[in-house]
């Protein structure tokens, strides 16, 4: 594996990290998730593992749809742009279609965040 992949690996698993907190203020655990984390070893590989059940959103989807956080999911996640390498074109398209298909303005979302692309960016352009 690439240095630069298993860094976007990192990012990814700190960026979902990060967003945890915030869900558990808001009164939500994502207890099935992280058990899904653990035996899967990582928020990257859980993600690969839920966005290979093609048109079947979990019980995590669903409650992040009820609480409009659906921008703390990995589907969301997944479709950011500097991590889109990280997933094949059918998970990306699964991760598009459960999105808008639950009302989320990905479009417009994504171009919030790409407006401020995080600083680690620019280090991993410069690992090229």
């Amino acid at each position: 594996m690439s240095t630069r992949r298993q860094k976007l690996e990192q990012h990814f698993n700190s960026y979902i990290e990060a967003g945890m907190p915030s869900l558990r203020r808001q009164g939500y655990n994502p207890t099935g998730y992280m058990q899904i984390v653990e035996a899967r070893g990582s928020h990257y590989h859980a993600a690969i593992f839920l966005l290979n059940s093609p048109g079947h959103t979990h019980y995590g989807f669903q409650r992040l749809y009820a609480m409009r956080r659906l921008d703390a999911s990995v589907e969301y996640a997944a479709s950011l742009p500097w991590f889109q390498e990280l997933f094949a074109d059918d998970q990306l398209y699964e991760a598009r279609t459960r999105l808008i298909t639950h009302e989320f303005d990905l479009d417009g979302a994504l171009a919030k965040e790409t407006a401020n692309p995080p600083a680690w960016l620019d280090d991993l352009e410069e690992d090229e």
